[in-house]
Order: structure tokens, then sequence, then C-alpha cells
């Protein structure tokens, strides 16, 4: 396999605007190479195997809920060498934790539905889900106040170039509707996404050519087909932006 790191799909950006040492558009190329990852996860051109690294599991505890109830969830704290704790992109499954025992609560079925369906089962009774069974809906998100993944220093200017270039964390709103309490089971499992870092990317930058940096490999974190429409989004914005 081919190796690939950030620099080298930087120079392929840069190059490609006619810019190949980075003297005027390094910095905006690297900022277009984290929002292409992200605008290509947030309109589903991806695959899983496109995106190993962003893809994550935690567990979380359902002691508190009922009936139908709320779950107001953000990830949990990040390890300090890990690259993609960013803030929660979508959540792709919710599933009952699977021990060494098995599972928590044998039986239990998670399904996601839509508003179409909700407004069905307020009123239809053949809809409503069966014992064991919940379905949830993704409400949307509570205002952030700190930045994803990092702690924000008191008193910074969101709009400070050094400030990690990412959204405010949030916490997601997950509506549940069952007919048998979640008290009853133990803990669920929240596999989601979660976008990555730029900061903690290592990359050669131009302005400070007197330091030694490793960069940061990225062949191993996205499929070489989903980081060459990154650098085909970043060249195409570069260039649209060059021009105004």
């Amino acid at each position: 396999m081919a190796v690939m790191t950030i620099d080298d799909a930087l120079k392929q950006i840069l190059t490609r605007v006619n810019d190949p040492f980075g003297d005027t558009y390094w910095l905006r190329a690297y900022q277009l190479f984290f929002e292409g990852v992200n605008t290509l996860v947030q309109t589903g051109e991806y695959n899983t195997e496109d995106i190993p690294s962003m893809i994550k599991i935690t567990p979380v505890r359902t002691s508190s809920l009922g009936l139908t109830d709320t779950l107001y969830w953000s990830s949990p704290d990040i390890a300090e060498n890990d690259l993609f704790g960013g803030f929660v992109m979508k959540i792709i499954d919710i599933r009952a934790t699977v021990t060494d025992r098995g599972a928590s609560n044998p039986g239990w079925r998670f399904k996601e539905i839509n508003n179409e369906y909700y407004q069905l089962l307020k009123f239809d009774d053949e809809y409503k889900p069966l014992k064991n069974e919940a379905f949830y809906m993704i409400e949307g998100k509570t205002q952030g106040t700190h930045y994803a993944g990092e702690t924000t220093r008191l008193g910074a200017d969101p709009s400070d170039p050094s400030m990690p270039s990412v959204e405010y964390e949030h916490k997601i709103v997950i509506k549940f509707f069952t007919v048998t309490p979640l008290i009853l089971l133990d803990e669920i499992e929240v596999k989601y996404i979660a976008s990555p870092i730029p900061s903690k990317f290592k990359a050669s930058s131009p302005v400070h050519l007197e330091s030694v940096v490793y960069p940061t490999r990225i062949d191993q974190m996205f499929s070489l087909p989903f980081i060459y429409r990154v650098i085909d989004f970043a060249v195409q914005k570069l260039s649209m932006e060059s021009f105004e």
C-alpha cells in the first residue's frame, strides 16, 4: 500500500492551484482538507471502509430512562493522542451492549424512526414497538459551550486561527419510545462518527521551515479513494476562492 501523509495531500492540493511551495495558500489548503473530510461525510459520500478512524463506539448507561424519555448525549472525553475526538457528526447505530456473558439484556432491538413514522406511532397502536424493542429519533443538538475535542482557553476568540477549526461540541438529543422501560437495560452502545481535530495533525508548514516535523500518516485513517475526493474538494473550493 502506498504511504500518504498529510504533507503529501497538501502538496497535491497546492500543486493543482499553482502554489507548489505553499507560499500563499498553505494554511487555507490545510483548513480545506479537513472541511472536505467533514463535508463528504455529512453529505453521505463515503463508505464505512473509507473512514475507519472516525467511527467510534461508546457505552452509555440507561438506568435513568423510562418508557418515553430523552437522552442528552455527547461524545466522551478523548485520549490525548486521539486525532478523531472532535464533535459528533452523526450517530449511525444504537444497540444493546454485548458483554463476555452475552447481551446485557438479550432480545433488545433498536430501530431509528423518522418523523413520518412518529406521526403514525402517536395515533395507531399497530406501529408501536414490541416488547424489548426500542424506537429512537435523533431530534437535533443543544447549543454547544466549548470547542470539540479540546479545552478552549478562557476568553479565547473563536476566530483565532490557532483555535481548532471544528464546530462547538453539542449534546445530541435522542428520543426513545418503548413499551418496556429502558431502565431494565443496563446500558446501550452508541456507534457514531467523530470529526478529526485539525490541530492534532502534524504537517510541515512553509512558515516554520526550521522545525523538523514528521507528518501524520493519513492512508491508514482514510481510504485512498476518499483522500483523493477530499483533495478534489479542496482544489475546487480553493480555485473558486482565489478568483473572488
